[in-house]
């Protein structure tokens, strides 16, 4: 007599990479390069969003590192910008 295996259903769900965090990074990448705080600010925004969405939902989603990525050239992007703009008053008002 054969043993029979108790039922047992196997999911293998492939995580899908969250595309706020590309979009955080690509805004970020913008910020430090063209448009400074106009995509920065956004670069930071979304990227909370998706670092929140793929914390509560880790098996679902991935691109943590992507949207940590946009968070730091969306911060950098919105410091170098600050800092212009604050070295051109400088220089305008000496």
């Amino acid at each position: 007599m054969q043993l029979q295996r108790p039922f047992s259903i196997t999911i293998s769900q492939k995580q899908q990479r969250l595309p706020l965090a590309v979009l955080s990074l690509v805004l970020g990448f913008l910020s430090c390069t063209i448009f400074g705080i106009l995509t920065g600010i956004p670069a930071v925004i979304i990227g909370h969003i998706s670092l929140s969405k793929i914390k509560n939902n880790p098996i679902k989603f991935s691109g943590k590192r992507l949207a940590i990525s946009g968070l730091i050239l969306g911060y950098t992007g919105i410091t170098m910008t600050i800092v212009f703009v604050a070295g051109m008053i400088l220089l305008y008002l000496n």
